[in-house]
């Protein structure tokens, strides 16, 4: 599967932005009918938080020459397994990434 990197990795930063969402609303709605059983409000619902986020992305491509214009320029890789087994070990390229969340509080950015 060939994609430029940018939207890969644009792509899994919006799934972990999503999933902390996720899990916020899920949080959101255990305290909702938490109060609703017992009459009871939470004065503080529990949030679940991402510490960091580390993954490996395996990638072969072409070339080493970005696609595009230089303002908007992308590397065109080809993330699929198969492929990657298929080619020497030396030829795949390995690309590690730490994310960590960053809470900014509303008027505080």
């Amino acid at each position: 599967m060939k994609s430029s990197l940018k939207d890969i990795l644009s792509s899994i930063l919006c799934d972990v932005v999503l999933a902390q969402h996720k899990a916020n609303e899920y949080s959101q709605q255990l305290a909702d009918e938490y109060e609703a059983t017992t009459g009871k409000k939470l004065n503080k619902p529990p949030q679940v938080r991402f510490s960091d986020v580390e993954l490996e992305l395996r990638y072969v491509t072409d070339s080493k020459e970005p696609v595009g214009d230089p303002e908007n320029s992308s590397l065109i890789v080809d993330i699929d397994a198969q492929t990657l087994a298929s080619l020497p070990p030396e030829c795949v390229q390995t690309l590690r990434l730490k994310v960590s969340p960053t809470v900014v509080e509303k008027g505080k950015e």
